[in-house]
C-alpha cells in the first residue's frame, strides 16, 4: 500500500523534472532535401530492405530448425 504511494509520488516528481529539462527556446531545424546519390540510395533504401529480408530469412530458418527438432523427438 505505502509502496504504491511512494512509487507514485516519486514517479510524478521525476516526470516533472524530466519535463523541466527539455529545451524549448531554440529554433527548429530546417529540413533539407536529401540528394539522390549512391550512398544515400544504399543507406535509405537498400539497407532497410536488406535488413528486412535478412530478418525474414532468419525467422524462416529458425522455424525450420524447430520443426526438425519436433520431428526428431517423435
Amino acid at each position: 500500500m505505502f509502496r504504491k504511494i511512494i512509487y507514485g509520488i516519486s514517479g510524478l516528481l521525476l516526470s516533472v523534472i524530466s519535463y523541466a529539462q527539455s529545451p524549448d527556446m531554440y529554433p527548429p531545424p530546417v529540413p533539407e532535401r536529401i540528394d539522390i546519390n549512391l550512398f544515400n540510395l544504399i543507406l535509405y533504401i537498400l539497407l532497410p530492405i536488406g535488413l528486412i529480408i535478412a530478418y525474414l530469412w532468419y525467422q524462416k530458418s529458425q522455424r525450420k530448425k524447430r520443426q526438425n527438432k519436433k520431428e526428431d523427438k517423435k
